[in-house]
């Protein structure tokens, strides 16, 4: 893979993210994380290894995002979002394009790539599309970029930690 091919790829599928929407954005790493994690580790102490996985790959996000490579894209109320029918379908989409991306790397660059994806999108998700998705909805009191990225993170975490 390219040097300039994954930058490309993120700002284009993160593009992609915001039209469609925090769940089916979320929900789309998540699954692809989880494949991932499904089709690299196996043997003795699956469980464990997935666990650890896990942190190493909070981590990743977590250190991405203090890079702030990315800028949070500014969405207007009267930009529509591409609804889509079936929310789940646009998840299963995006994780298929995520994997498909990293087929082939090795365990630990597949593991950075997502994280670096989640990591953009927590930066480059528009402050409205939090504030008002049934994620975020009440827990958000300001635009503030520091509560914006922390909730994120937290949304992040509690998915991580209540995965199985």
């Amino acid at each position: 893979m390219a040097d300039s091919t994954p930058d490309k790829f993120v700002i284009e599928i993160v593009d992609n993210f915001i039209a469609h929407g925090v769940s089916a954005t979320q929900n789309g790493l998540i699954h692809a994380l989880a494949i991932w994690l499904d089709n690299n580790i196996r043997g003795e102490l699956v469980q464990k290894r997935k666990q650890e996985a896990g942190e190493e790959f909070y981590e990743f996000v977590t250190n991405f995002v203090g890079q702030r490579s990315y800028q949070r894209k500014k969405w207007s109320e009267s930009q529509k979002l591409l609804a889509s029918k079936n929310e789940w379908e646009k998840s299963l989409e995006f994780s298929s394009k995520i994997l498909k991306q990293i087929n082939g790397l090795p365990f630990e660059q597949g593991l950075e790539f997502i994280a670096k994806l989640y990591a953009a999108w927590i930066l480059s998700c528009p402050a409205n599309f939090i504030r008002t998705s049934s994620e975020y909805k009440g827990s958000i009191s300001t635009e503030n970029e520091t509560e914006l990225i922390e909730q994120m993170l937290c949304y992040l975490d509690f998915l991580l930690t209540h995965r199985n």
